[in-house]
């Protein structure tokens, strides 16, 4: 683990930062507490600061233990290709999805329903791949620089945040003004708290988070020590070259093309960097400001399929990893599952505007898509686009 590292003991520092991650990702394997941290659980800003910024696996072997390990244990995987763009070919992808699971040697298929040309890996170790409940597990972003077993959507949970406010504006036909949302926000945490779902996700870069720092004339972008340096920073929070998701970063600059109005995506990026940046916010500690390193280089898309019969739970997936002594990045789309977190914000938002939540996923998925797509189109031109599917052993 490389964690920054800012004042005191070095050893102690690191000592303590690599406790906290531990914490994580305990807490991350092993499903969701059942009751929110107590304050004296928590870690200080300066703690979760250093070690958020180091990428952690967030994976045990076997993840659902008793009825899931029987329910999810695998049968193969299939890479299905879905365009003639060539790169990283279905084999290699293959050993990329499979590598925990052991995928075995590629078999080339065509799948008799969607008639799409591949390839199928029969799994080695059944109980190994790596599952979480769609419905309690945190969304990061598809970005392919991403080194954890994540479940993927465009932009993260924030990103489908501001896709459900959207919806909702465009179908009530009102204007969500910024102290509102803030409120609202803070109000979806708790929501989400009580559905079992104890964190809510947003990323950056070093490169971006260096830029804001130096902008803002502070120490530390991911700390602020006074309000002034908090105030500093979020005026700075919204130039393009302090957003390092590309997402949001899109969305940003080209608002009407992803069907959003700017004011509130800025709003709600906002707003979780206000409830990050209070010390004195018990629910800093259910946000997730996570730091990705490099630039994007992505070899490929992949749309992930999760198994009915392993429902609520879907396949993680490791954006890059080391495939025969080489380390290769895809971006990872888990469309099926995300319906999940979808339908627990229209729960949220509906009664608040008395909206059938049908009409919202509907609004949803059309505007998730098209966004989807447009992301994909600016960060991975060219490359080829395959569907994953976790084909599990069926038990009569």
């Amino acid at each position: 683990i490389n964690a920054e590292v800012h004042g005191g003991s070095t050893a102690a520092m690191r000592s303590r930062c690599a406790g906290v991650v531990l914490l994580l990702c305990l807490v991350a394997a092993s499903g969701v507490r059942e009751d929110p941290p107590s304050p004296e659980d928590s870690a200080t800003p300066q703690e979760q600061s250093a070690a958020d910024t180091a990428p952690r696996r967030l994976f045990t072997p076997g993840a659902f233990a008793g009825e899931y390990a029987k329910l999810c244990s695998l049968k193969s995987v299939k890479i299905l290709k879905q365009d003639q763009n060539t790169g990283y070919n279905a084999d290699d992808v293959l050993k990329h999805v499979g590598k925990y699971c052991g995928s075995g040697a590629p078999e080339q298929i065509n799948d008799a329903e969607v008639q799409l040309p591949g390839v199928e890996g029969i799994v080695q170790w059944r109980t190994r791949q790596m599952f979480m409940p769609a419905n309690t597990h945190f969304f990061s972003c598809s970005d392919s620089r991403a080194n954890y077993a994540l479940m993927g959507t465009p932009g993260g949970d924030i990103g489908e945040v501001i896709l459900a406010f959207s919806a909702v504006e465009k179908l009530k036909g009102v204007i969500l003004e910024e102290q509102q949302i803030n409120g609202m926000l803070q109000d979806l945490v708790r929501f989400l708290m009580d559905q079992g779902r104890p964190y809510l996700y947003m990323h950056s870069d070093k490169k971006a988070l260096e830029l804001w720092k130096q902008a803002a004339r502070v120490g530390d972008a991911r700390n602020p020590r006074t309000v002034l340096e908090r105030t500093s920073l979020l005026q700075r929070a919204l130039h393009p070259d302090h957003i390092g998701c590309h997402h949001l970063r899109n969305i940003l600059q080209k608002p009407d093309e992803f069907g959003v109005r700017f004011e509130l995506a800025a709003s709600l990026i906002t707003a979780f960097l206000n409830v990050y940046f209070d010390p004195a916010n018990h629910l800093r500690r259910n946000l997730l400001y996570i730091i990705l390193d490099g630039d994007m280089a992505d070899e490929a898309v992949l749309q992930v399929d999760s198994p009915k019969e392993c429902a609520p739970g879907a396949p993680l997936v490791v954006p890059t990893e080391t495939v025969d002594g080489a380390s290769h990045s895809i971006a990872v789309n888990h469309y099926t599952a995300v319906q999940y977190f979808r339908q627990q914000l229209t729960q949220f938002l509906c009664p608040l505007f008395n909206l059938h939540p049908k009409d919202v996923l509907l609004e949803m998925n059309e505007r998730g898509e098209s966004n989807m797509m447009r992301t994909f189109k600016a960060s991975s031109a060219g490359k080829p686009s395959y569907v994953a599917r976790f084909e599990p052993m069926r038990y009569n």
